[in-house]
């Protein structure tokens, strides 16, 4: 049994982490709604079918900045990846969980949870003015696994001493340089 060269296989395993990065990116974009990162995340000519939202990068951009802001936090939560990659293309199934808490028509605090898998269709190709080669999202589609809404014991705050995460540029993750 022959194995790949060295050449196949480090653009393999060069391509896994960048995709990976590009889904953490997407996570963090989508929590801290910095819809500029999770622009980043797909080429301008991706497609999303989110269930309620199939359409083209821009649509989904703006109908998911105002769907994230109906919940007071959002978290979400990446597992198993299963990531082939085929050349400058690579097709990536991650099982996900995501967390979201607000506040029900009926005025009851509680969390929505979903268990999910993203398919993705990763390409890499050229972007920007200089053509710097990235891996993003050409489409993606989630499919839905299960889902469970939980009201919130009590307030659901933490003291004051402790640090909170907070949804925009003011999250202490973007100072981390600093």
């Amino acid at each position: 049994m022959g194995t790949p060269d060295v050449d196949s296989r480090l653009h393999n395993l060069l391509a896994k982490d960048e995709i990976c990065d590009v889904l953490g990116r997407y996570c963090r974009g989508i929590d801290r709604i910095d819809l500029d990162l999770v622009r980043t995340c797909y080429h301008p000519d991706a497609t999303d079918d989110h269930g309620r939202y199939r359409g083209d990068v821009d649509g989904f951009i703006e109908w998911v900045g105002p769907t994230l802001r109906r919940f007071e936090r959002t978290m979400h939560f990446l597992g198993t990846g299963n990531i082939e990659v085929r050349g400058d293309v690579a097709a990536a199934e991650t099982y996900a969980v995501a967390y979201h808490r607000g506040t029900t028509p009926a005025g009851v605090l509680s969390d929505h949870t979903i268990g999910l898998r993203y398919l993705d269709r990763f390409e890499y190709r050229l972007i920007g003015e200089r053509g710097e080669p990235q891996w993003r999202i050409a489409r993606r589609t989630c499919a839905l696994e299960w889902r469970r809404d939980d009201p919130v014991a009590g307030s659901g705050a933490f003291p004051p001493e402790y640090t909170l995460g907070v949804r925009g540029p003011d999250d202490l993750v973007y100072t981390l340089f600093d």
